[in-house]
């Protein structure tokens, strides 16, 4: 069996900014096409929750000196 090869703080922060975007893009997605308001709300928590761990993973990674190749509006 093959082990995974160990990733540092910096590979993990990326790969981690990496699937917030992705799940942002499926959050706004299912927001604009739900039609119920329990859906709708729980889209837009989750949104929201995204907003928030992508700004601290983004703040973390000014903080170990990362800088960013892409840019994503996340509105």
């Amino acid at each position: 069996m093959k082990k995974r090869p160990v990733l540092s703080e910096q590979e993990q922060l990326l790969h981690a900014i990496q699937i917030i975007q992705n799940q942002l893009v499926q959050a706004q997605t299912g927001f604009a096409n739900a039609v119920e308001e329990d859906l709708i709300d729980s889209y837009s928590y989750e949104i929201l929750a995204l907003h928030k761990k992508y700004a601290y993973c983004l703040k973390r990674a000014k903080a170990l000196g990362l800088a960013a190749k892409h840019s994503m509006h996340l509105c």
